[in-house]
Parts: structure tokens; sequence; C-alpha cells
């Protein structure tokens, strides 16, 4: 069956009628929740940034770095910025 907690799921057992996890697989799980919530909040902080910028240069570079701190996928191509009327 497929569920929203595959990971969780596949190294849990049962013990006295309660589901267990180790609590390293625990702190793990929520080490990756701290990184992706301070992700998003720079994410948030950089859009926050382009919307409040009235320069198209500003908001693109802007843009750029917060996709850029998002991604550990060195094969993510952020394309060059578009030109006006285009």
């Amino acid at each position: 069956m497929k569920t929203d907690t595959p990971r969780t799921d596949e190294i849990s057992w049962i013990q006295s009628s309660e589901e267990i996890v180790e609590a390293d697989f625990a702190r793990q799980l929520e080490r990756e929740l701290t990184a992706v919530t301070e992700q998003r909040d720079r994410l948030a902080e950089a859009l926050n940034d382009v919307m409040n910028s009235g320069d198209s240069t500003t908001m693109y570079r802007t843009a750029k770095v917060a996709l850029q701190s998002l991604t550990t996928n060195t094969n993510v191509v952020i394309p060059p910025p578009c030109s006006a009327g285009g």
C-alpha cells in the first residue's frame, strides 16, 4: 500500500501496539525538515525582494540567487533574462 511516509513505514516496527522508529532516523527526518523549511524561508524572502524591486535586472539576479540556493543539481540551467518586448 502506498503511503505519504514510505521511508518511515519501511523501517518502523510495532511494539506494544505502538509504531516505533529509531531516534537516529527521527533526528535525520527533523534535520531534513529544518533544511527544507530554511530553503522555503530564503525563497520567500527573495521573492519578496523581487516583488519590491522595480528593476528587472535586479529582479532577475535575485530570482537567480534564490533558485541557485534551492538546488544542488548542477544540471539545472537558469535561463538568461528575457529582453524587453520578448
